[in-house]
């Protein structure tokens, strides 16, 4: 989520029910042991549940979904305006969290890096 969050970077999380997640939102989802933080840019119902296709801000795809739980869509990069096709979201139960947003801003704490050392 480079330039906006960076590695070490400290984020609130809010609850939010699934169809109130909304695209731009920044969610941080569990795929395994890892979690991941991006943002939404297509949100849609498959099987009657929720699904979201999330993409970091640079990077060049979205990220990889789960097609058995959220089938596959087209959407649109929102960097080029091409057409992808295939895409599979990630569905809602991966999710762990939105990030707290002020007025569209995210709010977070910087990582500070050597303080972060000095404080151990």
């Amino acid at each position: 989520m480079e330039p906006i969050l960076h590695t070490g970077d400290i984020v609130f999380l809010v609850h939010k029910d699934p169809g109130s997640i909304k695209v731009g939102d920044v969610v941080v989802y569990r795929e395994g042991a890892t979690f991941i933080i991006h943002r939404v840019v297509y949100k849609y119902r498959y099987a009657d549940r929720w699904c979201y296709v999330v993409w970091g801000d640079n990077n060049p795809i979205p990220d990889p979904g789960d097609p058995m739980e959220c089938g596959v869509v087209s959407v649109v990069n929102p960097a080029t305006h091409e057409v992808l096709t295939g895409v599979s979201g990630i569905p809602y139960s991966w999710i762990v969290g939105v990030v707290y947003t002020v007025h569209d801003s995210i709010l977070k704490i910087p990582y500070l890096g050597g303080l972060a050392l000095l404080a151990r």
